[in-house]
């Protein structure tokens, strides 16, 4: 019987263009102890890891004169200690900004199942989070502060930073390798505490690690869980489903035979809602696996397609039955592409939150949106919500591919509402009753918007809008601060029931002839501050009661204002101007009067 060769085994195994790719690179890779087991889960592309199965490939062991592990960090610029109480695990958390926490802090038994070593510089006090504005997993602020993790049971080693889930692959610092903090170091943690692990000997890309010495290619790390295709990994152990009863879903698993959904993750309640909607579409339904020409395969409910998964990765989602989305649903998913939910009526908050890849929407019955829908879809074309009325901070803020939406209906938006989004350079909101801050800030291509009912809008209003040349607001009542700050064509804007202006009101606006605020009472700070260089010839505001000082002083000394229209009894503000300036040439600009009192 002819003996299978090594490539025939991971051609089958990893597929024919990975064996190639080795056998084209160095034939001598095929000759590497276990070396089908360590490719086993790594997926179809050999190149991204070719550097590192050639390290193997060469690799002469020269175990160095031991050196304790905490005097080699204190050379490197460390003070480490190890962390053998939940005390010590968590001392560090104070170097961590919210938001950026490690999951450790959270874990009270982690300290029990791992060697941890938190090292800390020694001149951390100096190195300040808000220096780092583009965040690198390896900058000086990252990496001032880590968490060096070694399973005591041997086989996995972790290096955590400072910033967590703000870069990629934090939990793979300095390749989860030692021996890239100082040379030596992989030797000495084994020496001292006994235990084995295997460290990178050459970079592995971020979207790989290293278990018992098998290369893992995963799509998402979430609380130390390692997510591939058919298999997730956790404390060193590699757990592969049943391919021929069990199906991956992202981070659950669907039994074929007994129809359930079962989260991996046991311990957050955010996969439990995730499944007991999948459960609830699977009832009563037949199912079906199909696999698709691209590659992909779909799970079929009835003849129709229910998820599209790309190596057990979901791309595609269609819920018949679901009216609600609870808070955090899919909040971990990266790769849906296509959602559809014709009954949803209610998005709870953090929902698809990490989502980057999202092209296509349509809740046609959805009512109201929470907080941090689509945050990051920033490849998001198309979004269908006809009924939706209220929605909350954060809706696609980080949207970029827009060109058009339809919210005919909205009657509040929050916060930062498509923020970032530059293509859409038209906007109807004829139901619309406030708008909260950021709004559409950063569109400088907008040329019309619509807004007959809005009372109240806030900070940052179209910030950094170019192209608006008229606007008409005829119900709003407040406006905050920024309000078209670095507009600069705004020829005709129309207020007439404003009473409430923040600060920075049309800043550095310089072609607006003339402004009629009847109803306005108060103005703040910096407002007109390019007016000294403008065309605006007059404004009338008859019924202020409050403008900041130094507002009024850039009206009073533009120099082509030729009156300011009548202005309520503003003595105090005169006479501090007047103080610096004449105050007859500033009274002559004024068709002064007292309101009777």
């Amino acid at each position: 019987m002819k003996q299978i060769s090594v490539y025939d085994i991971i051609k089958k195994q990893n597929g024919e263009h990975f064996a190639k790719a080795i056998r084209n690179y160095n034939n001598g890779i095929f000759e590497i102890p276990d070396i089908v087991n360590i490719v086993k889960y790594a997926g179809h592309d050999a190149e991204p890891i070719m550097n590192y199965l050639v390290s193997l490939m060469n690799i002469h062991i020269n175990e160095a004169e031991y050196t304790d592990p905490f005097v080699l960090l204190k050379k490197a610029g460390y003070n480490a200690y190890y962390a053998d109480t939940l005390e010590k695990q968590n001392a560090i958390s104070k170097y961590f900004k919210d938001g950026e926490k490690l999951c450790t802090f959270r874990d009270e038994t982690r300290f029990e199942n791992y060697y941890i070593i938190n090292a800390v510089k020694e001149n951390v006090d100096g190195i300040k989070r808000e220096h780092f504005t583009n965040p690198e997993r390896e900058d000086e602020y990252g990496t001032s502060v880590i968490s060096i993790q070694i399973l005591k049971t041997g086989g996995f080693i972790s290096i955590k930073n400072r910033y967590n889930h703000t870069v990629a692959n934090p939990d793979n610092t300095f390749n989860s390798n030692p021996d890239n903090i100082i040379n030596g170091l992989s030797y000495s943690l084994k020496k001292y505490f006994d235990v084995d692990f295997s460290p990178a000997i050459a970079f592995l890309p971020d979207d790989y690690i290293l278990i018992s010495d098998k290369i893992l290619k995963y799509y998402s790390e979430i609380n130390d869980y390692y997510f591939g295709d058919g298999f997730y990994a956790k404390n060193g152990k590699i757990t592969e489903i049943n391919k021929q009863t069990e199906v991956m879903i992202d981070y659950h698993i669907l039994n074929l035979k007994d129809k359930t959904v079962t989260p991996i993750i046991q311990d957050e309640e955010s996969f439990k809602n995730d499944a007991e909607i999948f459960q609830n579409e699977l009832k009563d339904k037949t199912i079906q696996i199909v696999k698709n020409k691209d590659k992909t395969k779909s799970v079929l409910l009835d003849g129709e397609e229910f998820v599209r998964l790309d190596q057990s990765r979901m791309t595609r989602l269609y819920l018949e039955r679901a009216l609600e989305l609870p808070e955090y649903f899919l909040n971990h998913n990266h790769d849906l592409q296509y959602l559809v939910c014709p009954k949803v009526e209610t998005v709870g908050n953090d929902i698809l939150i990490e989502n980057t890849k999202m092209c296509y929407c349509n809740m046609i019955n959805v009512k109201e949106i929470g907080n941090y829908f689509l945050y990051y879809a920033e490849s998001l074309q198309e979004i269908n919500l006809p009924n939706v009325k209220e929605i909350g901070n954060n809706f696609l803020s980080v949207n970029s591919e827009i060109k058009e939406i339809n919210l005919p209906n909205v009657k509040d938006i929050g916060n930062d509402f498509l923020a970032t989004n530059n293509k859409i350079t038209s906007l109807n909101l004829p139901n619309v009753f406030y708008i909260g801050d950021d709004f559409m800030r950063n569109n400088t291509v907008l040329k019309s918007i619509n807004l007959p009912n809005v009372k109240g809008i806030g900070d940052k209003f179209l910030y950094n809008n170019e192209e608006l040349n008229e606007l008409n607001i005829p119900e709003v009542i407040e406006i905050g601060d920024g309000f078209l700050a670095y507009n600069n064509k705004i020829t005709s804007l129309n207020l007439p029931n404003v009473l409430y202006i923040g600060n920075d009101f049309l800043y550095t606006n310089s072609v607006l002839e003339s402004l009629n605020l009847p109803n306005v009472k108060k103005i703040g700070s910096s407002c007109f501050h390019n007016i000294i260089k403008t065309i605006l010839k007059e404004i009338y505001i008859p019924n202020i009661a409050d403008i900041n000082y130094d507002s009024f002083f850039n009206l009073i000394y533009s120099e082509e204002i030729e009156k300011l229209g009548n202005i309520n009894d503003t003595y105090e503000i005169i006479n501090r101007i007047a103080f610096y300036s004449d105050k007859k040439k500033i009274i002559d600009k004024i068709k002064f009067y007292s309101k009777e009192r």
